[in-house]
């Protein structure tokens, strides 16, 4: 697990400067707080920079890596399961290894297989490699973008340079850099139409999950997408489902380090710790506590850690950490945030770093997977009745309403227009009309300067990039369970996952999104995944751990991690209310400061807990989030934190072969 860095001239520019490569390396050096280490490579056309958190190979895994003969280095974020096998296999074609680091199985696959080598990865990863024979500058992320990378372009006196880094502040921090927010960011990912290649930040992309970049001398970079693998089943059953978990956890047990693992009162982290103590025995669990909240899930995480032997440190979150640590929070998101929760997540993360654990085993991908939101239900309901008029669904969608009372007008809303439509997608789609509704909203929000008046609203690029991928022959389900992905991908695993747990040193694992168990549930048929008399989802994982779980987790309904609310925390501690004051926002020229003052009131005077309540919250998280944001990362050059020195790394050379 590490930070990394990598950078290309291209155009005409300048050489890659060490002194730079270094400065965006200590800008992630809370990444990678066990070792730092870098390479000029081809006279300095190319550079490569990575700051590590050893998890496989303490002694012998150290970054850059290089093959046998220095034609291909890379630098790799992430971990690669199933490595023992395939080393083995590479070494039987001639291949040798340096150290017992899985990484390193990344130069040794490329030299094997080309751009095909990126199919046979098994892991979260996200990595960067030059390939000096051919001159050309790979970067790739794991299919789903749990890892993160992102790119830009940096303007020198010559020409540009290409630059990467696990995380955009490294980018930020860099002379030539734009400083800006991304319009396209505000009016899209903030109100529910995500991106996959979009960041908060003008000018920088994501690496494309999937997928690989390539950059060549005298060309721009472009996306190659290689051929996928053969699909791992034949047929599905869902009798295969809770061996596929077994194994994916198992997977992810392996590390030369102590391993852990986050535990709420839900089935999703109950399903992975069974599994890995049925593995290796109990392990050591961590939960926050929101004292006196109904959010609390502490005693249920309690009942099932005794149930499995495990021990469990509870992290007692009050109102007033929350509003201190929000800060720091953003500064490691880079992203506004939902709801106070990616804080409560970062806490979590340091208590159990400060408890000595590296890796931490976590609970993402279910809900998007086998459709464990309450918006899935929701829609089902809806196409139930526009199909067969009233009966009996009136009595349903209130029984749900009631049930799913704490999402209630922010993870689902029974309030859009699901009867009149339109319905571009054939059905009534709960992202697509959050999307719509959110637009009249954004236009009032932003300045003309932010969200010119042509420019796509979020309901129209939601809608774009629906009709661009979703394929007319996947089901209603199917269709919201891709576009729950891409929620996932932009949202999800960024603010809840690697960002909030690496600014801690603290690698996060998510059996879950196995891609073994990601195909196995996404061909499951629609028809198994709803329990329409329970009103809720992920049926085939309820059925399938029938027999494993206690019948209190079995019982129990799909809870949101969910934190107090923006209004508690700018309560909590009145600074935070500097950043919604006129003048603040005037200054910074993103949002309309008459549409805020007068909304300001609104949300002051709305009941805590309303429908209402609960929509102006979120909406003024946001303006509390892109406020600090633009004052922590662009009114002024960011600067590292670290002193890290890194040690160069030189490539092994062989007469004939050139030097990387």
């Amino acid at each position: 697990m590490c930070g990394i860095i990598g950078a290309m001239r291209l155009r005409g520019a300048a050489r890659v400067e060490r002194d730079l490569l270094e400065r965006a390396g200590r800008m992630i050096a809370h990444r990678g707080p066990d070792g730092a280490g870098l390479c000029l490579l081809s006279g300095g056309d190319v550079g490569l920079a990575s700051v590590r958190l050893s998890i496989v190979d303490p002694d012998g895994g150290a970054q850059p890596l290089f093959n046998e003969t220095g034609s291909i280095a890379a630098v790799v974020n992430g971990e690669l399961y199933g490595y023992a096998e395939q080393r083995a296999e590479l070494e039987r074609a001639g291949h040798r290894f340096a150290s017992r680091s899985d990484s390193e199985l990344v130069v040794h696959l490329y030299e094997e297989l080309g751009d095909e080598f990126i199919t046979r990865l098994n892991g979260e990863f996200a990595l960067i490699l030059w390939d000096a024979r051919r001159r050309r500058l790979l970067a790739a992320r794991d299919p789903l973008g749990i890892k993160p990378l992102v790119f830009t372009k940096r303007a020198t006196s010559t020409g540009e340079q290409l630059w990467l880094c696990s995380e955009a502040k490294g980018l930020l921090a860099l002379p030539g850099v734009q400083r800006e927010l991304s319009p396209r960011y505000l009016a899209g990912a903030l109100f529910g139409a995500f991106h996959d290649h979009g960041t908060a930040f003008a000018g920088i992309e994501n690496v494309p999950p999937g997928a690989l970049l390539v950059a060549e001398e005298g060309a721009s970079p472009r996306r190659v997408r290689p051929r996928a693998p053969a699909r791992r089943f034949d047929d599905v059953s869902e009798h295969m489902i809770a061996p596929t978990v077994d194994r994916a956890v198992a997977r992810r047990l392996r590390a030369d380090c102590r391993v852990g693992a986050f535990l709420s009162g839900g089935l999703d982290s109950a399903i992975v710790v069974d599994a890995a103590v049925r593995a290796g025995g109990p392990l050591e669990c961590f939960t926050v506590s929101f004292p006196g909240s109904s959010l609390d899930e502490a005693d249920e995480a309690r009942a099932f850690a005794r149930s499995r032997g495990c021990p469990l440190r509870v992290l007692s979150c009050t109102t007033e950490a929350l509003a201190r640590g929000l800060s720091d929070t953003l500064w490691a998101t880079e992203a506004a945030i939902a709801n106070p929760h990616s804080v409560a997540r970062r806490l979590l993360a340091a208590s159990a770093r400060a408890h000595g654990v590296k890796v931490v085993l976590t609970g993402e991908g279910s809900d998007e997977l086998f459709a464990g939101y309450a918006w899935f239900v929701l829609e089902a309901l809806w196409r139930r009745a526009l199909a067969g008029g009233e009966t009996g669904e009136s009595e349903a969608l209130a029984r749900f309403a009631t049930l799913e009372d704490a999402g209630a007008g922010v993870l689902w809303d029974d309030s859009l227009p699901w009867r009149e439509g339109p319905h571009p997608l054939g059905w009534p789609s709960f992202m697509l009309m959050r999307a719509a509704r959110s637009d009249a909203i954004a236009r009032k929000l932003f300045t003309r300067a932010v969200l010119p008046a042509a420019a796509a609203t979020p309901y129209e690029r939601l809608l774009a990039r629906g009709r661009e991928e979703l394929a007319v022959s996947l089901s209603p389900l199917d269709a919201s369970r891709r576009m729950a992905l891409w929620q996932l991908t932009g949202y999800v695993l960024p603010n809840l996952g690697d960002r909030v747990e690496m600014a801690c040193g603290l690698e996060g694992r998510p059996p879950l999104l196995d891609p073994e168990l990601a195909e196995l549930a996404l061909r499951l048929p629609p028809s198994s995944l709803l329990d329409l008399t329970r009103l809720r989802g992920k049926a085939p994982l309820y059925r399938a751990f029938a027999g494993r779980l206690p019948s209190a987790t079995l019982a129990g309904r799909k809870r949101p991690f969910w934190a107090p609310s923006w209004r508690a925390l700018t309560e909590a501690d009145p600074r935070l209310d500097e950043y919604l004051r006129a003048e603040t926002l005037t200054r910074g020229g993103v949002f309309s400061t008459e549409f805020v003052r007068g909304a300001y009131g609104l949300w002051r005077g709305a009941r805590a807990g309303s429908r209402l309540g609960r929509k102006l919250d979120r909406l003024f998280g946001i303006v509390l989030c892109v406020s600090i944001l633009r004052e922590r990362l662009l009114e002024r050059r960011p600067s590292p934190r670290s002193s890290v020195s890194f040690s160069e790394r030189h490539p092994p050379t062989r007469a004939g072969d050139p030097l990387v």
